[in-house]
């Protein structure tokens, strides 16, 4: 089970590898991510995330920062730039793997407030069995 940890991933699909590799057969991967920081690359999925910000500070007092990162650490994650959980899908599909995703797991596992803050980059929850 991995939870906002593969968007950090240099090389994903060598660690996608290496997960089929030491599952079981019928064996389960669980991940649950988002598209963090896409909106550093897309200038209108950054002023949604920053109204969003706005509207946070404004319903309930505290400063919840989305859009500041640190630019070095971000350049070395090549996951921000891709649409995802498309991706994962298509990789983890050419692995062998059996997939299934909500695109909304949100929903149900966040508070209010982070679904407030965080609905621009929904947390998705990937299903992958090792089929062979």
């Amino acid at each position: 089970m991995s939870r906002n940890v593969t968007w950090t991933l240099q090389y994903p699909e060598k660690v996608y590898a290496s997960f089929k590799r030491v599952l079981k057969p019928g064996g389960t991967l669980l991940v649950y991510d988002a598209n963090w920081h896409a909106h550093l690359y897309d200038p209108e999925l950054m002023k949604k995330v920053m109204a969003r910000e706005e509207a946070h500070f404004r319903k309930y007092g505290t400063r919840e920062i989305v859009t500041e990162d640190d630019p070095e650490f971000l350049a070395t994650c090549p996951m921000t730039r891709y649409q995802r959980p498309e991706w994962d899908e298509r990789v983890l599909t050419d692995l062998g793997f059996k997939v299934e995703i909500q695109r909304d797991i949100g929903r149900f596992v966040y508070g209010d407030w982070e679904k407030e803050l965080y609905a621009e980059s929904p947390l998705f929850e990937i299903c992958a069995r090792k089929v062979k």
